[in-house]
């Protein structure tokens, strides 16, 4: 929503940058167009609002006009307003249910062990379906806690589990199987009739489409009893075209790391990517926590790419062979950041120089190689709308690129006296963004981390 009411035009709803006002009669001007869209437009009758995430409600011009308002009070008022106008236009609405858990306790944690008041599921529209979203537990017994606690409320609760797409390049299988299959253990359980699988596309959509079906495949063979892979790989290959272990392999780029302290991270792609060359803010986070981290995450880099390179090709599974170049760009990427960082801390002069020459050369035709395949790839799933952030965060990093080897030749002619982001020294522990996979739309990782 936040990308309607950005624009001037809609600044007298908007009660924070991601929230519309309840208060006033134009809020529902536009949410009446936009329902009225949707049920000319398709011929399903059920329609999902959303509703989720709405941590400001009432804390910006409401506040400002209307003085506080208990959050409950305005959640409910908004939602009556809104299935009454979906009753006029034929619809049935769902939301998702987790501003009522978020509501009750002052964390705003949605998978807590908490209550929602009698009062206020009372006066949830009876004919309004309550959605849980859970894309992250990994044991059997939270699921059926959260199906429970729905149905104090007096509802029966819709699941949606997650196809992990969101902040990727390509579908994460291992990080899906281990939080799909005890969800669907505990729906089973607990006899749900409704289930479904989200497949969200966070900044940029950049996740490539074909490779998303391996998940679903997977998934819905789980669903329905099937723990036979080779059976799910037959079925995927039959109506796919395409081969599933290579698909799996591919999925590989979603690194998974143990930390110092055994705890499993996401190495993600698409933050060392966008991770500044010069900097290497992402790169030095994670070698501070992981172990021999360079050396262990070029090794998964080399292997995937080599897979790929045996793989049999095709788009229909996935494009394999952009998943090759980014694993051979980033292998490079993170060697060329190392050495450079060792050798200016050590005034090697002579390995300094190389840097500039063949090993730069080598790093940005593999880049360019990348970004052709990433442009490609995106039109051939896509319209061309979106695009243009692809190109403007690779644009960046190309022209930061270049700037390091300018820079490099600028210090050792004797331009300058230092290069100032190699001679900045970073915190033993760097703090991530709140949700790692949203960068902004340039080489911006870096610039997002911040210092404790």
């Amino acid at each position: 929503l936040e990308h309607v009411i950005k624009w001037a035009c809609y600044n007298n709803i908007k009660d924070t940058v991601r929230v519309v006002r309840t208060d006033v009669p134009e809020t529902y001007e536009l949410i009446e167009k936009m329902l009225q869209f949707w049920s000319d437009a398709l011929r399903s009758r059920r329609i999902h609002l959303g509703m989720d995430e709405t941590h400001d409600l009432g804390r910006g011009k409401y506040l400002d006009y209307k003085g506080y308002a208990p959050p409950f009070e305005l959640f409910n008022n908004h939602l009556e307003k809104v299935n009454r106008i979906c009753a006029e236009v034929g619809l049935r609405p769902m939301i998702w249910s987790d501003m009522y858990f978020r509501m009750s306790n002052p964390e705003q944690d949605y998978y807590c062990e908490c209550e929602v008041p009698a009062e206020v599921s009372r006066k949830i529209p009876e004919n309004v379906q309550l959605v849980y979203w859970d894309y992250y537990h990994r044991d059997a017994a939270d699921y059926r806690r959260m199906i429970q606690s729905h149905r104090k409320m007096g509802f029966e609760p819709v699941m949606a589990s997650g196809i992990w797409t969101w902040g990727r390049f390509f579908y994460d299988h291992e990080q899906s199987v281990k939080t799909v299959v005890p969800c669907i253990e505990a729906c089973l359980a607990e006899k749900v009739n409704e289930f479904f699988f989200t497949m969200w596309g966070d900044d940029g959509a950049l996740c490539d489409w074909n490779s998303m079906y391996a998940g679903l495949f997977s998934a819905a063979d789980l669903t329905f009893g099937c723990r036979d892979e080779k059976r799910t790989a037959r079925i995927f290959e039959t109506v796919c075209g395409a081969d599933y272990s290579e698909v799996l392999a591919a999925s590989e780029i979603n690194v998974k790391m143990k930390d110092k302290s055994g705890e499993e991270l996401d190495i993600l792609p698409t933050m060392l990517l966008w991770d500044d060359p010069l900097m290497g803010m992402v790169q030095k986070n994670y070698a501070s926590k992981i172990d021999h981290f360079e050396r262990e995450i070029r090794h998964k880099y080399r292997e995937i790419a080599e897979k790929m390179e045996k793989a049999s090709g095709g788009n229909r599974g996935g494009n394999l062979e952009r998943i090759r170049l980014l694993a051979l760009f980033l292998g490079q990427k993170i060697s060329y950041h190392r050495d450079l960082t060792e050798a200016y801390r050590a005034g090697d002069r002579r390995k300094l120089r190389r840097l500039t020459g063949s090993r730069w050369k080598e790093l940005l035709k593999s880049f360019d190689r990348l970004n052709r395949a990433m442009r490609d790839n995106y039109l051939l799933n896509s319209k061309a709308f979106g695009l243009e952030i692809l190109e403007i965060r690779n644009g960046g990093l190309r022209a930061r690129l270049l700037e390091c080897r300018r820079r490099l030749r600028e210090y050792l002619a004797g331009d300058i006296d230092c290069i100032d982001e190699l001679e900045c020294a970073l915190p033993d522990k760097l703090v991530w963004p709140d949700r790692p996979w949203v960068y902004g739309t340039g080489v911006a990782t870096a610039c997002r981390l911040s210092f404790p």
